[in-house]
């Protein structure tokens, strides 16, 4: 079985088209998400939760650093005051 860039079967053998119950002429031209379907919905839904994870993990790391940032400009305040006494 072929595929083109717009995932539309092109051409396919006997073998194949036995697999999905149809003749091979029948499937030519047919996108292959009409043969699998809720393939795509899944495979969107795993982007979209990568992303979230991704994105939360982001911004926990960057809350992390804002926290040590915080903390080293108190102790830099801290010593330059003790330091000037």
């Amino acid at each position: 079985m072929t595929i083109d860039t717009n995932h539309c079967i092109t051409a396919c053998n006997k073998s194949a088209a036995k697999v999905f119950g149809y003749q091979p002429q029948e499937l030519v031209g047919v996108p292959m998400v009409n043969l699998f379907p809720g393939f795509p919905d899944t495979l969107r839904l795993r982007y979209l939760r990568a992303k979230e994870r991704a994105c939360y993990f982001y911004f926990q790391v960057f809350v992390v650093a804002v926290v040590v940032l915080r903390v080293v400009l108190m102790l830099s305040c801290f010593f330059l005051v003790c330091c000037t006494i």
